[in-house]
């Protein structure tokens, strides 16, 4: 089989379905994987053939404009976001990517002629592409189901405004939608999402997530016991490009850590080193250090609330507090909650204090390493990505 993965260009989206572009290589299919220019380089570094399509996005700069809330006035932690808001923002990024992918995208389709796209969640110029060519197409989620929670959160407000909306984004091309449900127009859903994390109703295909976190190389302490517990603290790319300036700081959360018995490990990138001046005794910096080489020797995790961190998180069994601002952090957040793993925190100046205590909670109290444990458990009872290419071939026949 010809099997096209698909996903606009931010990396750590397409990182989630790099095990399963693996899998079907090693199964002895064709794949290639198409993206935004910008996201060429970092697709060749996964080993998975890229393909350019479409023209790039700014997406920092539209998401910037979305922001219009202060993180300061965010609801508390376990409160219910504006989904309604976050709807009218995110269908509106979608559109922009689809309008900047499709039609390239299914010219390729025409010309490649693939069996099956499958397609992250937010770019639907693949089941565009796969309506518009006759090809089978199947939707990928690497965490709980934002889409679905906000176009319910949609129907409350306006019945019939999410089968509009999608009816007019796939008429933009001259494609239909064909049935809604899950896959959004595509034909099946693939989900690695644990299931007591994932959004009730959201049924598909299962596939164990594999943390991806790009190439890199492992440091030779990652794999030597730590003297103390090994608190690992990340905010993220995205709540760094988008914070607002009263949001978390990573120096102001690391002073407040700097008390902890803990051997604090901060994972981040040259630039968010640059801003830190000075790292507390307990502390050191993992300069470019993936989490799937880190978590294995952690016994907690501080962090934004993105859906890769906390899926990596879960299959380490990881206890985490998670500080969560924008985008679908707070959602990710609430979901994870459920599972008793997750302790969520206010992500605002000044609340500091309340991540020291969540993470002297998690270190000291026997039930989050149990409930971690048990979510890593429930991940690894998934079907593996050999076994969801062989449910996939099966679903699209």
């Amino acid at each position: 089989m010809r099997i096209l993965l698909t996903s606009w260009a931010w990396a750590t989206h397409m990182y989630h379905m790099v095990p399963l572009g693996w899998a079907f290589c090693a199964a002895g299919h064709e794949v290639r994987v198409a993206s935004q220019p910008a996201l060429v380089e970092a697709i060749r570094s996964t080993g998975l053939t890229a393909v350019a399509v479409g023209e790039d996005v700014d997406f920092l700069s539209a998401r910037a404009r979305d922001r219009v809330q202060p993180v300061d006035q965010l609801p508390p932690p376990g409160s219910v976001p504006d989904y309604r808001r976050m709807w009218r923002n995110t269908t509106t990024r979608i559109t922009d990517l689809a309008d900047a992918m499709a039609p390239d995208l299914t010219d390729f389709c025409r010309a490649w002629r693939p069996d099956l796209v499958v397609w992250d969640w937010m770019t639907f110029g693949g089941p565009i592409a796969a309506r518009l060519t006759g090809v089978p197409s199947a939707r990928f989620l690497y965490g709980p189901d934002l889409l679905t929670r906000l176009g319910r959160a949609a129907e409350e407000a306006d019945p019939g405004g999410r089968d509009r909306w999608l009816s007019d984004l796939y008429g933009r091309f001259g494609a239909e939608p064909g049935g809604a449900g899950a896959e959004w127009g595509g034909t099946a859903l693939l989900d690695t999402c644990p299931p007591s994390a994932q959004l009730p109703g959201v049924d598909g295909l299962r596939m164990r997530y594999i943390p991806y976190n790009g190439p890199a190389e492992a440091p030779r302490w990652t794999v030597e016991p730590p003297r103390r517990p090994r608190v690992c603290v990340t905010m993220g790319l995205l709540t760094r490009n988008l914070r607002n300036q009263d949001s978390v700081l990573l120096p102001e959360l690391l002073r407040e850590l700097s008390g902890a018995d803990a051997e604090v490990v901060v994972a981040g990138t040259p630039a968010q080193r640059a801003e830190l001046t000075d790292l507390p005794a307990n502390a050191r910096f993992a300069e470019l250090v993936p989490l799937h080489a880190l978590l294995g020797g952690c016994s907690a995790i501080v962090h934004q609330g993105g859906a890769g961190t906390a899926m990596s998180a879960a299959y380490y069994g990881v206890p985490q507090v998670v500080a969560a601002a924008i985008a679908d952090q707070p959602f990710n957040a609430e979901r994870f909650a459920h599972t008793g793993a997750v302790v969520p925190v206010p992500a605002v100046a000044g609340s500091e204090g309340a991540v020291r205590a969540a993470v002297d909670e998690v270190l000291t109290k026997p039930q989050y390493p149990a409930a971690a444990r048990a979510l890593r458990d429930e991940v690894m009872a998934q079907p593996s990505p050999a076994a969801a290419v062989e449910a996939l071939r099966e679903a699209v026949r």
